[in-house]
């Protein structure tokens, strides 16, 4: 009450109240409790001081949630008592506010009227602590199960058939390991989507990614020693030695140009070129001469780049090769190589590679060519 400063029993407030801790004696879960709150459209806390204190309408009812609902399973003025030192603040040391342990409460008891009987409220006290250790107990065992079942191929997974990312569900039951199982599971059916949704168990996902690895790997390998060969012979499939041979025939053209200005100047200072004539053939003679220089200046950067690509190719292809006869799970392997697994309804799987296939890249040069 504003004038006389006193806590005062607001009937219609105490009534909803009195029915939230009814409902929590009966064990019905504080989610439950906001959720029938929502329905029944009572003003939120929050809402209410608005519309009693200060005198603002309230035209939509919000969405009560379980920390308001807690709040006010755990506020012993309900029961008449008045509670200060709650919690702390030191402006002036720029302090934030803390809640302070209810060791340190100053709690004045019966200093107005209650509207939650004492016992009731203590049966509460223990069920809420109850109820906040086995959170605590199921939060643990969740991080515990968390941090032993990892999602390795975290923003790797989609579904083939409507393209949304596959979510990494644990479902570790079961004391023996076989029944231990994670899945990949997509949830598009839960959308509304035309997709009907499935799921692959990670086991399964995981072999038969590495299945392909080995495929994929294999191939580099021959791959590998065709571009081994190539490089050594001399001839126009070997793209270094195409490289090479059109580096040759620009700078010779290059050379020819250079005689042909040379021999223009010569013919205008004999006179054979009038000055006109001069003007404008030196003129097309400078134009070919720096395409002919650009051009070359880009056969010697791709000459210089097809190396580079060939070396970092027999690199690397060499050094998958030691992943063959391995077939667990690798994946610092799978990362260097996938960009992308796909997983459609039948358990069948695409994998995007990221690897930079520079065989197929000299393949089309060759065949242009």
């Amino acid at each position: 009450n504003p004038v006389t400063k006193r806590n005062e029993i607001d009937p219609e407030a105490a009534f909803y109240v009195q029915l939230i801790f009814q409902w929590e004696l009966m064990g019905v879960p504080i989610f439950e409790i906001a959720r029938r709150m929502t329905l029944l459209q009572v003003p939120t806390p929050r809402e209410w001081h608005r519309k009693m204190v200060e005198g603002k309408e309230v035209l939509t009812c919000k969405k009560w949630g379980v920390t308001t609902i807690r709040h006010i399973l755990e506020n012993q003025t309900y029961v008449g008592d008045t509670i200060n030192n709650k919690s702390t603040q030191k402006l002036f040391a720029g302090q934030d506010k803390r809640d302070l342990p209810k060791e340190q409460w100053y709690v004045a008891k019966n200093t107005h009227p209650a509207i939650i009987a004492r016992d009731d409220f203590e049966k509460v006290q223990k069920i809420l602590d109850k109820n906040r250790a086995v959170f605590h107990t199921v939060r643990a065992k969740s991080e515990q199960i968390r941090t032993e079942y990892q999602n390795d191929l975290a923003g790797m997974v989609f579904c083939a058939d409507c393209g949304r990312p596959m979510e990494f569900e644990r479902l570790p039951h079961g004391a023996e390991e076989s029944k231990k199982v994670c899945y990949y599971i997509c949830k598009a059916r839960q959308a509304d989507d035309k997709c009907i949704g499935h799921q692959i168990t990670e086991k399964l996902l995981k072999a038969l990614i590495m299945d392909q690895l080995h495929l994929f790997i294999t191939q580099l390998s021959d791959r590998r020693k065709v571009v081994e060969e190539l490089r050594k012979i001399e001839d126009v499939q070997n793209p270094v030695y195409r490289a090479k041979g059109e580096i040759m025939s620009l700078t010779d053209k290059v050379s020819q140009m250079a005689k042909k200005r040379e021999q223009l100047y010569a013919d205008y200072v004999a006179g054979v070129v009038d000055s006109e004539d001069y003007q404008l053939i030196r003129e097309d003679y400078s134009r070919q001469y720096d395409g002919l220089r650009a051009a070359l200046q880009e056969a010697e950067n791709k000459k210089v780049q097809v190396e580079q690509q060939i070396e970092e190719y027999l690199n690397m292809t060499s050094h998958l090769e030691e992943h063959l006869d391995n077939f667990e799970f690798d994946i610092q392997l799978v990362k260097s190589l996938v960009q992308k697994i796909e997983v459609s309804a039948d358990k069948r799987i695409r994998i995007v590679f990221g690897f930079r296939d520079v065989f197929t890249e000299l393949g089309k040069e060759s065949a242009e060519t």
